[in-house]
């Protein structure tokens, strides 16, 4: 049973994900001690020999070109449906909890893990067999150089970002 501890949980009800289903939900869940990250998209932090961030252009184009005929509204709930995610996720203890060997504690997997399991399951798309563990800045690293290197290099950077006003502007 996945356990979520009390701050998780209360975060998580203000998103509109029901702590019923964390409970029960989770008996349907892949075993998540078997998730590990993906070795085949490591890279290292500020790296910019490797880009693992995917083109849905071409998908966007078809869908939105599928829309147009149909005459109806785009429904981007479905936009990334089938698709692999490569996903950055950050390892921060407060919002993802790593076993030793670092696959994910099946046990308390964190808010992270169960906001990225969420998503997935209403948008359709997977994202555990292809995620990496992020690590902070280092040295004269920034964290919005963290930021903007990450989404670089994956499709999406899960970790705990704030909203400024310098980076609105990017």
């Amino acid at each position: 049973m996945r356990m979520i501890n009390k701050r998780s949980r209360f975060l998580l009800a203000l998103l509109g994900v029901h702590h019923r289903y964390l409970i029960e939900g989770a008996a349907s869940d892949p075993d998540l001690s078997r998730i590990v990250p993906n070795e085949k998209l490591l890279v290292e932090n500020f790296s910019t020999s490797v880009n693992h961030r995917q083109n849905f252009c071409e998908d966007q184009e078809k869908f939105n070109i599928q829309t147009k005929l149909d005459d109806s509204d785009v429904n981007l709930k479905i936009a990334l449906k089938g698709k692999h995610i490569n996903i950055a996720v950050s390892n921060e203890p407060n919002f993802v909890n790593f076993n030793p060997d670092m696959s994910i504690n099946p046990d308390d997997p964190g808010l992270m893990i169960v906001l990225l399991d969420e998503m997935a399951k209403r948008g359709g798309f997977s994202w555990r067999d292809s995620f990496v563990i992020e690590e902070p800045p280092i040295g004269d690293q920034a964290w919005q150089d963290l930021l903007l290197w990450s989404v670089d290099t994956f499709d999406m950077s899960a970790n705990w970002w704030f909203f400024t006003s310098e980076r609105s502007s990017l």
